[in-house]
C-alpha cells in the first residue's frame, strides 16, 4: 500500500509494470548474442561449459570451446599438452629442420628417448 492505495508490483526475478510481468527472457532470441537465456535471465553461457585448458567465446547465444594453444582434446572435456613432435610437424620445412635439431640435442643431452618419429 501506498498512502492508503493498493500498489502492485511484479515479482522478484519478474520485469515489466503489472499485470505485464514477464521473465527477462524465455527464448535466446530475447538475449544479446553474446548471452543466453538461462533459468529466465540473459547470462554469459561460457562458465562451467568447457574443459580444462580451454577458452570459451559466445557465438549467437552458443558457448563455443576450443583448446588453448599448444593443446590438443575434447575443448568440452579436457585439453592436454601437444607432444613436441606433433608441435613441430606443424611448422613449415624450413623450421621443422631447425626444430629437428633443437629436439634432438636437448633429447640427447638430457638422455630422453623421442617417442615419435622427426
Amino acid at each position: 500500500m501506498i498512502s492508503g492505495s493498493p500498489a502492485c508490483s511484479c515479482l522478484q526475478n519478474y520485469i515489466g509494470t503489472p499485470p505485464d510481468c514477464r521473465p527477462e527472457c524465455v527464448l535466446n532470441s530475447e538475449c544479446a548474442s553474446q548471452e543466453a537465456c538461462i533459468n529466465q535471465k540473459c547470462k554469459d553461457p561460457c562458465p562451467g561449459s568447457c574443459g580444462f585448458d580451454a577458452n570459451c567465446h559466445v557465438l549467437n547465444h552458443v558457448p563455443i570451446c576450443t583448446c588453448n594453444d599448444g593443446y590438443t582434446g575434447d575443448p568440452f572435456v579436457r585439453c592436454n599438452i601437444v607432444p613436441p613432435c606433433k608441435l613441430i610437424k606443424k611448422q613449415n620445412n624450413n623450421i621443422f629442420t631447425i626444430l629437428k635439431i633443437i629436439f634432438i640435442t636437448y633429447f640427447i643431452f638430457h638422455s630422453h628417448a623421442i617417442a615419435c618419429s622427426l
